[in-house]
């Protein structure tokens, strides 16, 4: 990621506003699909998280470059991967 969006040590700003989106995602993720647990189930909400984590991680490795589609993307990634947390902690 360092080569192909150009995280270089004199834009340490870009990495921590990426870190930021993905905390952003985190949180709508957590409002949103906890409505829509409430609204169809725990099961096709653990589902569609999967499914937003899992294809935002592969997408992110097909852009090259374009960093608002990476911002987007790790928004999408944090809303996934909130579920995702949450969920293992509860399963322990």
């Amino acid at each position: 990621m360092v080569s192909d969006f150009g995280f270089t040590c004199d834009k340490h700003f870009q990495r921590a506003l990426f870190n930021a989106l993905y905390m952003v995602g985190m949180l709508v993720g957590a409002f949103f699909i906890g409505v829509f647990s409430d609204r169809y189930g725990r099961l096709n909400a653990i589902t569609l998280s999967s499914i937003l984590l899992s294809s935002s991680g592969v997408a992110i490795a097909f852009i090259d470059g374009n960093l608002i589609a990476l911002g987007l993307l790790r928004i999408v990634t944090g809303m996934g991967g909130m579920v995702i947390k949450y969920l293992t902690n509860l399963l322990s």
